[in-house]
């Protein structure tokens, strides 16, 4: 190890010092960016990995449940088919039950109607006095008249309000023109029939109109007993046993098959997805650890860098920054001096410094 007072082997000592320094710093820049490319390559991978495991672990459960989905939505169908197989069932034994009840009264209705036909027919009267319809339209009660002049005026009203709106924007009037002329003739032949069979047939009317009050009480009455009867809810009385076996039987398959699908899925979440995961993290294993292993070579050689250059750095300043000063520890400037002392420009290590300060 030469000292200063063998300025040439001094100064080629620092010179190979600080070349060694700068390649180490160069080499530990090196090695850093390798670090983050495979730092970043590990973290990729696992990021990978994770990402499919999710996907995986999803998929085939998705597919279980999609399975068993197509099972439940299958059994589903089966239950409201034999749901609706008892229902109609039970509403058939309900008609039926029903029309036994009212049997006498429809039977009197049937009477009421004939009573209708004969009355008319020995009256010779308008065959229209036959019809339920005409009794409604032209014998409704006061409150039927305001109703229909209500609806008349309305569609008067609607008429004559488009028809002057058609014409400020000069568009066509027809239509309105048209709906207006329809109201007033129908109107018109509403008051013609009335007064043509109300005040003609007045007393006729009235016979008819109690016969109609009779038909329509015990249609009434047999409406109370059909509800009646609905409301009951006396399934057993209907003989449903044969559907509600079939109805039992299919609820019971769904509810296998909805358990099924909740321990299958269970199952899976418990003990399959683990293993999948496994397999999957098994099958990178190899390449992740290699790149961790390196990870640990590249951060030996760094540490081992960085201590070298710790070790050039201290060298530099305990042996060599008192004497050439820190501004001249450069490869370019150490080689200027020991050339000036090659030369005989100078004899020590100050006087070369001080040389090349003066250029």
């Amino acid at each position: 190890m030469a000292d200063v007072s063998s300025p040439k082997e001094f100064l080629t000592e620092l010179l190979m010092t600080v070349d060694a320094l700068d390649a180490d710093k160069s080499e530990l820049d090196g090695l850093l960016s390798a670090k983050k490319q495979l730092e970043g390559a590990l973290d990729s991978l696992t990021k990978n990995t994770e990402k499919e495991k999710t996907s995986m672990v999803r998929s085939r459960r998705e597919d279980i449940a999609a399975g068993f989905d197509r099972q439940i939505k299958a059994a589903k169908s089966e239950v409201r088919t034999a749901g609706s197989r008892r229902q109609k069932a039970l509403n058939e034994g309900m008609d039926k039950k029903a029309k036994e009840a009212t049997k006498d009264v429809r039977g009197e209705n049937d009477g009421h109607r004939e009573t209708l036909k004969t009355y008319v027919r020995n009256h010779k009267l308008p065959p229209v006095f036959k019809s339920r319809l005409y009794y409604a339209l032209f014998c409704p009660g006061i409150i039927g008249y305001v109703i229909l002049a209500a609806l008349f005026c309305i569609i008067m009203g609607i008429s004559g309000a488009m028809i002057t709106r058609s014409a400020a924007a000069s568009a066509s009037i027809a239509p309105w023109v048209f709906m207006g002329i329809i109201a007033i003739v129908l109107a018109f032949a509403y008051i013609i029939i009335w007064a043509n069979t109300r005040i003609r047939y007045r007393d006729e009317i009235k016979s008819c109109l109690n016969i109609i009050k009779s038909i329509r009480k015990n249609e009434k009455q047999a409406r109370k007993i059909e509800r009646s009867i609905k409301k009951a809810g006396d399934d057993d009385s209907y003989d449903l046993h044969e559907y509600d076996e079939a109805l039992k039987e299919k609820q019971t398959k769904l509810e296998e098959a909805e358990e099924a699908r909740k321990q299958a899925l269970l199952k899976f979440d418990e003990d399959t997805a683990l293993k999948l995961k496994e397999e999957i993290e098994a099958r990178h294993a190899e390449e992740k650890t290699s790149l961790k292993d390196r990870i640990s070579a590249n951060e030996a050689e760094i540490n081992s860098a960085k201590e070298r250059i710790r070790a050039s750095e201290t060298e530099i300043n305990s042996r060599f920054i008192s004497y050439v000063g820190a501004a001249n520890i450069d490869h370019d400037r150490i080689a200027a001096m020991i050339k000036l002392i090659d030369e005989g420009t100078a004899g020590t290590v100050s006087e070369a410094v001080a040389r090349l300060d003066e250029k």
